[in-house]
């Protein structure tokens, strides 16, 4: 199972998953990437999964990349070229993964099985104003039916109207924790940028969800794009200390190493990666008002006496 908690607001959106994966009611891996973060001049969309996690034997996160991609994909290599390489508007974005949703359930069997949900959220730019967009796909168990919603959880507070969603049927079972997400909100200190405040709290939620149901990961990834600076920020976040990983087989020892989601910009496509021996990471592109938007990849703090530079791989994600 996979929880997915996004808060989006006119004019910044926050979107965290959960890492976990489980094979026969067992955890199988636990730092899984759900999410791609898609922008163009006109949105900035985070498209995250729940349900199954490989089809046709690839991870569904390289699957659903290899439909916004079309035939640029490349599943463990960063891809850069001068012409775009992204859909040029979120409705193509989106018509993109329908029909190639539509088309494969047409063929796999496994696929019209189980249980897929694939959900848009960010900001949408439509006539230069700046809007919030969210859709859900759903795909029901033994079913090759899907079915499209538009998902409304409006939270009023501190004069801020915004959309709180959560994947899947969580909301029900977890509802005194959502209401402690809203009280908590209500707390928000006015030194701390909202944005930041709002990623504290949605990981916080995430975390006790974990606590609870065993089926939900407590490493985080967090994706937080605020549109007033033109800025992404992507952080992993750990339940605890940064896991301590191989970076180039045993080259380098065991360093501890941070992880991003698939990135697709404009005209470049970045893959999950780990990496180690660097605070961050930055990726430009262009934004509505032809500047730049900058992606910052938070990595780990410099480890004294560890590996010194910058050192990464795309992760090996096994069936």
């Amino acid at each position: 199972m996979t929880l997915i908690l996004e808060f989006v607001h006119n004019y910044f959106f926050v979107s965290v998953s959960d890492r976990l994966t489980t094979a026969s009611g067992r955890p199988h891996d636990t730092k899984f990437n759900k999410s791609i973060y898609c922008f163009n001049k006109d949105y900035y969309i985070c498209i995250s999964f729940t349900g199954l996690a490989f089809i046709n034997d690839m991870p569904t996160d390289d699957w659903l990349a290899s439909l916004v991609l079309r035939d640029e994909f490349s599943g463990h290599a960063f891809v850069s070229r001068s012409a775009p390489m992204i859909p040029s508007s979120l409705n193509e974005l989106k018509n993109l993964i329908v029909i190639g949703l539509k088309h494969e359930l047409e063929k796999n069997a496994e696929l019209r099985k189980h249980a897929l949900e694939i959900r848009f959220t960010g900001l949408e730019a439509i006539r230069r104003i700046w809007v919030q967009s969210n859709l859900v796909i759903r795909k029901p168990e033994h079913s090759e039916k899907i079915h499209f919603e538009k998902l409304n959880g409006w939270l009023a507070g501190k004069n801020l109207r915004a959309n709180l969603l959560v994947s899947g049927g969580w909301h029900d079972a977890g509802k005194e924790i959502i209401a402690k997400f809203g009280q908590d909100f209500g707390k928000h200190d006015e030194g701390v940028r909202i944005d930041e405040y709002v990623e504290e709290r949605l990981i916080d939620t995430l975390r006790k969800f974990a606590e609870r149901f065993p089926e939900i990961g407590a490493h985080a990834m967090a994706t937080r794009t605020w549109l007033r600076d033109y800025e992404t920020t992507i952080s992993f976040k750990p339940d605890g200390d940064y896991p301590l990983e191989p970076v180039f087989g045993d080259m380098f020892g065991l360093e501890e190493a941070a992880h991003s989601p698939w990135i697709i910009a404009p005209s470049s496509s970045y893959p999950p990666i780990k990496f180690v021996g660097q605070p961050s990471l930055k990726i430009k592109g262009p934004n509505g008002l032809g500047g730049l938007h900058v992606i910052e990849i938070k990595g780990v703090p410099p480890n004294p006496g560890g590996f010194s530079g910058l050192a990464f791989e795309t992760r090996e994600r096994r069936r």
